[in-house]
């Protein structure tokens, strides 16, 4: 190392200094895609999806007042709404579909979120399981972790509890919505 070239010397056959990076093939400029997403994502204003369904003029009573065959035709159009505006859920094979609907109109659809504009290619991800709190790793280990999953979380984290592994009670969440060019494969958390 010198004044002149603070770096140490190349090892092996590299050029010395920086002239070796001038040398290689530029990375290629940003896209104008990637600069109007990014220009979109600023200005994007804050809102929840709530807000986005009912302007969509989707109407979400109280689970309360749904009977099963209403829970069940509500549940579907929420879902499809959610898939409207870019909005995927997850993880859900838990859950009744009474609950899911409402931890979606109680807690999930109220969360603030940026409305990115129609056709913009950034979905929103809701893991019905992902918060990281204790009771949602313990549901992700017992009905969503595969084996490799649970041999790396139980040495990983040596102290945690891995509970036995329980089929879920519901199978929903491969007729979901998937964003486009997502397969269920590429589902795992």
């Amino acid at each position: 190392m010198d004044a002149e070239n603070p770096l140490p010397p190349p090892a092996g056959d590299a050029p010395a200094g920086a002239a070796h990076l001038r040398q290689q093939p530029r990375p290629a400029e940003p896209s104008e895609g990637l600069w109007q997403r990014a220009a979109d994502y600023e200005k994007a204003p804050v809102t929840t999806a709530l807000e986005q369904l009912v302007e969509l003029g989707v109407e979400l009573p109280d689970p309360r007042t749904l009977d099963e065959p209403q829970l069940i035709r509500k549940l579907d159009e929420v879902i499809g709404g959610l898939a409207a505006i870019g909005g995927y859920v997850y993880s859900t094979d838990h859950l009744s579909d009474r609950q899911l609907y409402e931890a979606l109109v109680s807690r999930v659809l109220r969360e603030e979120r940026l409305a990115m504009p129609p056709g913009h290619e950034s979905p929103w991800h809701v893991d019905l399981v992902g918060s990281g709190s204790e009771e949602d790793i313990q549901r992700w280990l017992r009905y969503y972790a595969d084996e490799e999953d649970r041999r790396r979380w139980a040495r990983d984290w040596p102290l945690d509890t891995i509970p036995p592994h329980e089929h879920p009670p519901h199978d929903r969440d491969r007729f979901l919505p998937r964003p486009p060019g997502r397969r269920r494969s590429q589902d795992k958390p």
